[in-house]
Formats: C-alpha cells, structure tokens, sequence
C-alpha cells in the first residue's frame, strides 16, 4: 500500500526570534528537532506501521485544535529532566485528542515517553474516543511511560489521564495528578491487561459527574491482573473508591502509601468483586462519607501486613468494612481509625465492620488498636460469623456500646485472642451483644471481666467460653489510653516476661508460622495468646521426622523412621502408632506411621506423622508360551517394569538348550518340553520370577513325490528329502485292508535315499496306498503326509487280436494323461497310445501274436529328485504270458555278485553263458553286456547313489537281484 507522508513546512516569521514548525494532517515520522520546535500541529497525525517519530529533549508540540496523535508505528519522546517535551494544546478549553495506541501492530518495537509533560488533553465523542484524555493503549503492550507528569487532562467517560485495555504497559516514576474523567479513572483506567503501575505519584484527580457513581479516583481496575507497586495515591476524590475503585480480576496492590483520599464509599480503596491482594501498604487519612474509610471490600480479598489508621467512615468501618464475600484479613496494624455517625445498633465498627459475610472471612494476627466508634469501636458484627484467631483487641473506645466488640446477629468464633482495656460510654466497656441471636464464641482467649462484664441488653449468652483467662495481658509499651487520643502505632503490643497470655493459647490449632511481627511461633508447644509470640525462654519444642531408610522393594520390611527432638525438656517419651516406644523405628513395611513425642517441662506433647512409601513391585515377562519344531532356535524377550538406572541380573533355569542362562534375552534350541523359569534381581535385592511354557511340536507333514513299480515288480515309494539337521528317519506307511486305516511297514535313516520298495507289495494282484511320516532326533513323528496310490492294471481279450485294459487311477497327483506302453516281453515295451487322465480304459486293436506285455504310465508333475530324476510313475506289467514277466522259475543260484552295496564296480559270477542287463529302479536299462561265460567285472562308477537291478539271462531262464549303489 503506497503511503503519503507530509512533510513539516518550516516557516521563518518576520520576528528573527521566533521559529516554528507547522505540521499539517497526515503521517509524520523522522525526527523532530529542538531546533525546529514548538511544533504546530494542525490536524491529526499519524505514525505509520514500521515508521518512528523521534521527538528531541525540550521540544513543545502544540496542538492547534482537538487532533490527536496516532500511533501505529513508533513513538521515541525521550526528554531529560533539564529539557522536559511538552505535549500541550493551544487552547487549553478546547485541549487536545491525546497519544492513542489503538491496535498498534505488535511488530514495531517498544514507545517511550520519557521525561514528557502531558497537559490539557480531553477525550471527548464516542467511543473510544471519549476514553482516556491523556494517553489511549489499545491491544499493544509496547509503551513505557517514565518520569513523565500528566496533569490537567480529561475524559468525557474513563481515564482523564491514562486509559488501558488488553495491554501491559510499564508506567513507572511519574506524575499523574488534576486529572479528571466523567465516570471511572480520575487518573489511570484499567478495562483489562496486566500493566505494571509502580513508583508514580497519582494525586489529586477526581471525578465529575455529579448524580452517577464515580468509580476510582486515582485508578479504576476493571479486571485483569494489574501490578499496583510502591506509588503514592493521595488526594484523589470520586464517589466509589477515592483512591483506588476494583470491580474484577486479580491485581497485587503492594507497598502503595494511600492516604488522604475522599469518596462515599471506599475511601482509600473500594473492592467490588474480584480476588486482589492488598499488602504491605500504609492507608491513612482516608475518608469515607458512607463506609469503608480505608477499605471498602465486597469482595473474596486478602488483606494483609497494612498499616490501616487515621482513617474516616460516617456509617461503619473506619478502618475495613467488609461484606457479602469472605476476607482474609492478617498481620495488619488497624489502628486510630473512626466511625462519626452513632444512628443505630449497626454504625460502627471503628476498625473493622462486618457485615453480611462469608463465615469464611479470616481476621488473624492483627492489632486492633484506640479506634473510635458509636458501636464496636473495635469490631462490630452485623449478620456477620468471622472466626478471629491471635488478634488484639485494645484500647478501642465506643461513644455507645462496646468498646471491643459489638455483635447484631452475628456470632463470631475468638481463638487466642486478647480483648482488654477497651471502654464504652454507655455499656460494654469489652463486648455487647444487642440481640439473642448474637452468641460469639471464646476459646483460649484473655477476656477483661470474663462473661459477666458482657452486656447482653437483656438478652441470654448460650455461646461457648471455653478455658480462657481475665488477667492483664502485661503488653510491653501499650498506648497510654483508649480511643484515638492516644497512638496505637506507636505502642509496643508485644509481652512482657510474666505475660499470663504466653503459652496459653490452644495447643491443638494449625498456625501460621509466625507472628505479627515475622517471628517464629510457638514457644515451647504452646502458641501465645495475641499476635505477638514471645520469643524468650525455653526453647521452642520441636519434632521432627525422617526417613534413615526407605524401603526398597515392594512387601519389604526394611523402613527405618528418625526422629529429631529439640527444644522443651528431656526426657522426652516417645510413643508410635505401632507401639513401639524407641525415638528410631526399624524393620518397618509401608504405611502411615505417627509418633507422640513428650517433653516435661510444660507436659507438651507434639503429635507428627510420616508416610514410608514403597516401591512398585517390580516384574518381568518372559513372554507368552510357545511351540518350536525340533532343531529349530529361538529369542526369549523379555520385559519388565524397572524403570532405575542399574543393571539388572538375570538367571535362567533349567539351563538346558540356552546360549547363555544370564542373558536377558538368550537364545534357546530345545530338544523336549520344558517350563522355564526366567528370575530378575536388582541392585537392591528385589525379585521377580516368571515363567514361559516351551512346547515342541512335530515337524510338518512330509509329502509323497511319487509312488511306482520297480523292474522288481515291487512297489516303490519316493520322496523329497527336506534339508534339516533335526530328521532322524522317515516312515513308511501302506493302507490295510480297512479304509484309510495305515499300517508302518519301514523306515528310512535320514541319511539314505529317499526311496523305499515295499517288497511285501504284490503289483500284479493289487495297487496299493502308501504315507509317510517324518520321526525327528526329538522322538516326535509328524504328521502322515498326503497319500499316493499306485495303479493296477487289468487285461482281457477281445475279439480276435484285440487286448481291452482297465486299471485304476494314480492318486497323489492330477493326471493329466496316460501312457500306453506296449511290448513282446518286459524289456521291449513301447509306447503306443496316450489316453487322458480322466480315462482309466484302453483298447489295443493292432497287438501281434504272442505273449503279449503292456504297462500304464504317468508323468509327474512334480519334481522328484532323492538322488535323480523320478519323474514317472508306471502300473505293473499285465500280460498273456501264464509264466507273467519273470521266466525262471528257481535259477537264483545260476548267478552272483560282490559287493552290495558297491561303489565303483560290481563283480558278476554266472554258471552258464548269459547276458547282463542293469536297470534303474523304475525299468529303464541302463547297461547291457550281451554274454558272459564265467565272471565280469562291470563298471558302476557313473551310476548315481540309488537302487539298481542286475537281470541275468540264460537258457535256463531270467533272474533278478537288486543292489545298492552308495
């Protein structure tokens, strides 16, 4: 956005003396020089966003007319104390619109106005503009305002000098005085934020606006959390709160002097509503022409280590008139102050007026002291129940009745408190009661004349009075007299040596920790009556506890309690909640323990208890229970809940098929069922156990690769061999005559060929089912596999030439087709035809003549590989032949051979010329010697690890054996 910026015009006038810069509406920023000043400003300015104005020691800027300063920007008014800047209008009537951050983007760095003078502003309009005369803050917390006076401003609504809204400006070691506004903030107005007010002067402004309620002469604290510190607020005058009015939030009012300020309510400070602290301040010579001389507090308030005297009420509380909401009223001097009016039973209370309050409200620790009232020069209750606790009631004088204390409906609770040497003119020199409903009760407390100086004004007292005295108090240096003719400030209200009221007060109480003055209470074991504790003496009895050795794991009965006694006078007796009677306890679990130590001295006995505390107990997880096949390894994690710093140990047990029994997380290869147990110990001794369930489970199931006939004309089963060093053997099953019923018919070590012949089968009479299973170097056997069937076959002739076969179907595997082979005798089979695998029925419609042998085959889709390739499986040989494929019938002696198993050769003896064939275990030839007399030496050498078979041939018939070859 392009922004126009007017430049100050320089004018020389005639008059060589007098130099003057004009600046007309619009923004302004650079720098205003002495020598250019007084500045002229003739309509309203502004500093841009991210501009400053710089304004030089002893510069005037004189405004023309009611225009105002604007600041969105940057405002450097920096003076000195020599050469003070002035802000100021030309006609001092019709003043000027004021400094006015109103959202002044946070971005730009901090205003100072330093060693300025602010004078004849007025905030006139609407809103905002009839917001603060002097100085507006708005939403922008970046302004400092020091060793500046503004004086002579006004406001048509807040703030005739200094307006503040959601903001946190410092102001600080200023001058804010005759400043006036039309209803709240004579001087400083404070709608929200939290800025810091300290070390000013703020006096003499005042509201104006007749008939409505002007709230706050000096300042107005709407809400927020303003920090009033260390000012002077004098002579400010409106109707609620001459000095300071509060309607909310939670400031600190803190170290202020507050004196001479006037209103009809609130004299020095009226708080409506909110919960501010009112501390350490000296608030005197206030007026009110109502109530509430120096505090007017309708609100929850904390009321504390003030200086209240000298100040005025017409109708109650001279000093404090609180009502509604509940006080906290402690260690104040409440002192000289006066109620004129003496109109009825309820105008008074020279110090401090109750009415209508909380039963909450605390008045403890304060010296009531020769204020004046009509009624309850000291204290005076309407519809009011405070509790007072360690108070001084002194020297108060009532022109009517009751000198101390003067209850209408109302029963205040008296706890260690002194009511002496008040006077009343007419009757209750200490305490009148007016009605029968007021019944205050008395504990511990040093009452002059007791009950029956009360003055009951023909009433019953039934309130409870219990173990107080009627004795001079023996103060140090009391005031001369009663009432405001004589000083209570400067009188010593503390005890002398033979004082009745030392160690009297009730033993059983929970006090602060000090007295009026900030010194330790309790002497010996009993607190002092009054709010001075005498600090002589017997030392204090004191108890404390502590814990020698705290129990380091959880159920343990290792505590051990101390107990330090000082002060009063030995012997000392001790007796535990746990009877045990010993100063120090040991061998103690967790729990509360109390102890009542008694000294002799003054029978005092202090009760004090400790709470020895345990651990969590601490636990460990092994983990949830688990299976493993055998061979297999696996990581025990384990987790606890030690949340320390030392190292844990860790043991293990039983140890067996562990890497390391001392690890928290060891690796485990077991061999049997087993329950470990895993226990944790810490650096401290404690224990924990769990345990973990370890199950082996077999190895998975097997499967068949593919099951066939031999050239044997035995059954053979095949299989994968899984790679694993935990299989002992594997096991053969073949079906029973009863339906998926299997019986173990063999076995094979692991480290044999994966092939096993059933010679109990009997191919030619039937097919045969066959599991298997896998029995590992754990003892467990899986479970059986999936079965294979081998096939059967059947032939029959047909007409003439014509050979019809039927077999059963392969099973373990989809067959996708079948294989016809075909031939004059076993070893000449040929393939001729293929039918598909959902037919079990084949006709041979071209056979020759003769014996005839067929065989059905099937190609496995699967890779078989024990030691080579078993890719097909085939049925038995079915033929013609009534001799069936073997022709000897006992030539088994005809031949023999060495060795079995052999390796790389095989030696053969015959006894008659023959020939040699050596076939696989599934019939193919795979060597033929055409006719030996005697013996040959035959070479295996490139034969694979299996099972082999040597037919040996002569004119005496055939035989066959198998071998081994490894």
């Amino acid at each position: 956005m392009e922004r126009i910026f007017f430049f100050a015009i320089a004018i020389l006038c005639l008059n060589a003396t007098t130099i003057a810069t004009d600046i007309p509406v619009g923004y302004v920023s650079g720098t205003w020089t002495l020598a250019g000043s007084p500045y002229n400003v003739q309509g309203s300015i502004q500093i841009p966003n991210d501009s400053t104005l710089t304004i030089q020691p002893g510069v005037n800027v004189i405004f023309q007319g009611a225009y105002k300063l604007n600041v969105q920007g940057r405002l450097l008014a920096i003076g000195t104390i020599a050469d003070t800047i002035t802000f100021t209008a030309i006609n001092t009537t019709e003043g000027w619109r004021g400094i006015r951050f109103d959202n002044t983007p946070a971005t730009n760095d901090s205003s100072k106005i330093v060693y300025c003078k602010l004078q004849y502003g007025k905030a006139i309009g609407t809103s905002p503009d009839y917001n603060g005369g002097a100085v507006y803050i708005n939403n922008f917390s970046k302004v400092i305002i020091y060793h500046s006076l503004i004086t002579k401003c006004s406001a048509n609504n807040s703030a005739g000098g200094v307006y503040i809204v959601a903001a946190n400006p410092i102001m600080s070691n200023s001058t804010i005085s005759y400043n006036t506004s039309f209803e709240e903030g004579g001087g400083i107005s404070i709608r929200s934020g939290s800025p810091i007010i300290n070390d000013n002067l703020i006096s003499y402004n005042s509201g104006t606006n007749g008939s409505i309620n002007i709230n706050g002469g000096g300042i107005y604290i709407e809400s927020g959390n303003a920090s009033i510190v260390n000012n002077t607020i004098s002579n400010n005058s409106s109707t609620q709160g001459g000095g300071i009015k509060i309607f909310g939030g939670n400031s600190i009012i803190n170290n202020n002097i507050i004196s001479n300020n006037q209103a009809n309510t609130g004299g020095g400070i009226y708080v409506q509503g909110g919960n501010p602290t009112i501390s350490y301040n000296t608030i005197s010579g206030n007026i009110a022409q109502n109530s509430g001389g120096g505090i007017e507090a309708g609100a929850d308030i904390t009321i504390t280590n003030n200086i209240i005297s000298n100040n005025t009420a017409t109708s109650g509380g001279g000093g404090i008139r609180c009502y509604t909401e509940s006080a906290i009223i402690k260690f104040n001097f409440i002192c000289g102050n006066t109620v004129t009016s003496n109109n009825n039973e309820y105008s008074g209370g020279g110090g401090i007026k109750c009415v209508n309050c909380d039963p909450s409200t605390d008045i403890s620790n304060n010296v009531i002291a020769n204020n004046n009232a009509g009624n309850g020069a000291g204290l005076l209750c309407y519809n009011a129940s405070p509790t007072l606790t360690n108070n001084i009631l002194t020297n108060n004088s009532a022109s009517n009745n009751g000198g101390a204390l003067s209850c209408s409906d109302g029963s205040p609770i008296f706890r260690n408190c002194i009511i002496y040497g008040n006077t009343a003119a007419t009757s209750g020199t200490q305490i009148y009661l007016y009605d029968d409903s007021s019944d205050p009760k008395f504990y511990y407390s040093d009452i002059q004349g007791g009950t029956a100086a009360f003055e009951l004004n023909n009433n019953f007292y039934t309130g409870a009075y219990q173990n107080n005295i009627d004795t001079d108090p023996l103060f140090a240096t009391p005031s001369g007299g009663s009432g405001t003719g004589y000083n209570g400030l400067t009188a010593d209200w503390s005890l002398q040596n033979s004082s009745p009221c030392i160690d009297a007060g009730d033993p059983n109480g929970i006090y602060p920790s000090t007295d009026i003055a900030g010194n330790p209470r309790k002497n010996v074991c009993r607190i002092d009556i009054g709010a001075y504790e005498y600090q002589t003496g017997i030392p204090s009895f004191v108890v404390s506890l502590g814990i020698s050795q705290p129990i380091l794991c959880n159920g343990a009965a290792t505590g051990e309690i101390t107990t330090t006694v000082s002060g009063g006078a030995e012997p000392y007796t001790y007796h535990w909640s746990n009877e045990q009677t010993t100063p120090n306890v040991s061998g103690l679990v967790a729990g509360n323990y109390t102890v009542t130590v008694s000294e002799t001295s003054y029978a005092c006995s202090i009760v004090k208890s400790i709470t020895l505390t345990e651990p969590i107990a601490i636990s460990i997880d092994a983990g949830a229970d688990t299976t493993i096949i055998c061979g297999d390894t696996i990581a025990f994690i384990t987790s606890t809940n030690y949340t320390g710093t030392d190292p844990l140990t860790y043991t293990w047990s039983p140890s067996v098929g562990l890497s390391d029994s001392t690890l928290a997380n060891p690796y485990l290869t077991p061999t049997s069922d087993q329950v470990y147990t895993v226990t944790v110990t810490t650096s401290d001794g404690c224990v924990a156990t769990n345990d973990i369930n370890v199950t082996m489970v077999p190895i998975n199931a097997p499967e068949i690769c593919i099951v066939s006939v031999d050239s044997s004309n035995k059954n053979l089963v095949t299989w994968n061999k899984p790679l694993s060093l935990s299989i002992d053997s594997f096991y053969i099953y073949r079906e029973t005559i009863t339906t998926d019923v299997f019986e173990k018919i063999g076995s094979e070590p692991y480290d044999s060929m994966s092939v096993f012949v059933d010679n109990a089968s009997l191919p030619n009479v039937q097919s045969s089912r066959y599991k298997i299973s896998i029995f590992d170097n754990c003892g467990l056997e899986s479970n059986k596999s999936g079965s294979h069937k081998t096939m059967h076959l059947n032939i029959n002739q047909g007409m003439g030439t014509t050979w019809n076969l039927d077999w059963e179907p392969y099973e373990g595997f989809i067959v996708s087709s079948y294989r016809i082979l075909r031939g004059t005798s076993p070893d000449s089979l040929q393939l001729i035809g293929t039918t598909s695998g959902g037919s079990t029925q084949f006709s041979d419609f071209t056979s020759p003549a003769g014996y005839i042998y067929y065989q059905v085959e099937v190609v496995s889709p699967n890779f078989c590989n024990p030691s080579k390739s078993y890719s097909s499986s085939r049925s038995n040989i079915a033929t013609n032949n009534p001799n069936g494929i073997y022709e000897n019938t006992n030539t088994s002696d005809l031949f023999s051979f060495y060795p079995n198993p052999a390796t790389d050769k095989i030696q053969v003896f015959v006894k008659q010329k023959s020939g040699i064939e050596i076939m696989n275990a599934v019939g193919q030839m795979l060597k033929s010697i055409n006719a030996i007399d005697n013996n040959s030496n035959i070479d295996i050498s490139g034969f694979a690890r299996g099972i082999y078979y040597i037919k040996v041939k002569s004119v005496n018939g055939i035989i066959v054996k198998k071998f081994i070859k490894e």
